[in-house]
């Protein structure tokens, strides 16, 4: 394990997850926590109006009567005791109180009574940090695992480089350990997310710290500071986007951002996906590349180029609907069609257009 030189920057550390009728799931994130070889942080759970019985799930857990196997190696079920206090949203806001860093809370459970997406979640942890005064804030994924070591490589690596201000670690496939998902990854002309040496194995990556351009809300650790001077993750988007507008604006800003091979992190894929649309694929397909659009409708001087570049996106997509995702032409004219309508309608992505694509694509 690197050794920690200087201030204890783990004393510093906030860990944000979001929870959504995922139990299970965060569950085991937080046991690999648990299980990890740097241990000094506050970890805050938001919870988006489960209704699942997440909320009693982990508080059963803080209290040891549950026990879980660990991570794609199924390391050894434990149970842990760990003190949790829990909060409502509402509470949370109204107590403003600064708190020295021995008072912090080891888990935070904040209850919010609807689910809000990720973005607005992830901000009430951010914004939490900001007051509370860390000076690192991780952004987690419920549905991944750390490898024992992850934390403290990523911690160490922010201060051996202070020139990136925010890091990811190398994302594994959680049913296939061995292979990436993504090592960090670049922002493109047509706003599509590149992920960097997708499935290649572990062994063909150079430990050294890389610069990337986009950086992945399913693990993200910045500096706070960063929050404070550029401002949160955007609310624009229910799910999805804010990780490719939050890259698009720290590389106007001349944010450096960076990966890290020797931090690692297991992903299962695609399951916050599956628990939003379930089956459908094709509404997940509609949102994302409508996010696509609204998002990129702020970087064009002139709403005709903004139409133009869309354009050109659509003659892309096309024939990716036919020849890969084998939709029969009139399902991919319809779908086109749509993209265009809500695109030029709206200038905002929330949870009750979501809900629409849901029915429409059914």
């Amino acid at each position: 394990m690197p050794e920690m030189k200087g201030t204890d920057p783990g004393r510093e550390l906030l860990i944000v997850i979001l929870n959504w009728n995922g139990w299970k799931d965060t569950l085991e994130c937080l046991s690999s926590l648990m299980m990890n070889s740097w241990q000094n942080f506050t970890v805050m759970i938001v919870d988006n109006g489960s209704q699942d019985g997440s909320i009693q799930r982990i508080i059963d857990w803080s209290r040891g009567k549950t026990s879980i196997a660990v991570g794609p190696a199924l390391w050894k079920a434990r149970e842990f005791s760990i003190p949790l206090t829990t909060v409502s949203l509402s509470d949370l806001q109204e107590d403003r109180r600064s708190l020295h860093p021995s008072e912090r809370p080891g888990i935070l459970l904040v209850q919010n009574k609807e689910n809000v997406g990720f973005a607005r979640g992830a901000n009430i942890g951010i914004q939490y940090g900001l007051e509370q005064g860390f000076t690192y804030c991780l952004l987690l994924n419920n549905d991944t695992t750390l490898s024992p070591g992850c934390l403290q490589y990523l911690l160490a690596e922010s201060a051996m480089h202070p020139e990136y201000a925010a890091w990811a670690p190398a994302i594994y496939y959680y049913d296939n350990p061995d292979v990436l998902w993504m090592y960090g990854g670049s922002l493109t002309l047509t706003g599509r997310r590149k992920l960097d040496l997708t499935g290649k194995t572990r062994h063909s990556i150079n430990k050294s710290p890389r610069r990337i351009s986009f950086i992945s809300g399913c693990a993200l650790m910045a500096r706070t500071d960063i929050f404070s001077s550029h401002g949160l993750l955007s609310e624009r988007f229910f799910f999805g986007e804010e990780d490719y507008e939050f890259s698009k604006r720290m590389k106007k800003a001349g944010i450096a951002l960076a990966v890290t091979a020797k931090a690692v992190l297991y992903h299962k894929v695609g399951m916050t996906n599956r628990r939003l649309f379930g089956p459908n694929n094709l509404s997940y397909m509609f949102i994302g590349y409508l996010n696509r659009f609204i998002h990129h409708k702020t970087y064009f001087p002139h709403r005709l180029l903004w139409k133009a570049w869309r354009s050109l996106c659509l003659i892309y997509i096309m024939p990716k609907l036919i020849l890969w995702h084998k939709l029969p032409l009139t399902t991919a004219r319809e779908f086109l069609h749509t993209l265009i309508l809500f695109s030029n309608r709206y200038d905002t992505v929330d949870s009750e257009l979501v809900r629409q694509a849901g029915k429409l694509f059914s």
